[in-house]
């Protein structure tokens, strides 16, 4: 192999090198800001925490409404039942 041949698959080579390197910084960067907005940042509550927190909250919600139409059964059956008997 020539010497000039082995300077241009030398640059080649830098070049490409410095292609990667770019790449798995900027695919660092995306991981990055993917980990922030999964899990949050600086105090900023993440998806994995707010998605927690519709759970929570549609349990309450299912909760309550179950509890709703537990005493308006009850009411009803105590209605129907006072005219029914008195």
């Amino acid at each position: 192999m020539s010497e000039e041949r082995l300077a241009r698959i030398e640059t080649k080579l830098d070049a490409m090198i410095d292609k990667v390197n770019g790449r798995i910084e900027h695919d660092d960067n995306r991981w990055n800001r993917m980990n922030r907005t999964v899990y949050g940042f600086n105090g900023s509550p993440g998806l994995l925490i707010k998605l927690d927190r519709l759970e929570q909250a549609q349990e309450r919600s299912r909760w309550l409404m179950r509890t709703m139409v537990g005493a308006v059964a009850v009411l009803f059956v105590g209605g129907v039942w006072s005219i029914l008997v008195g």
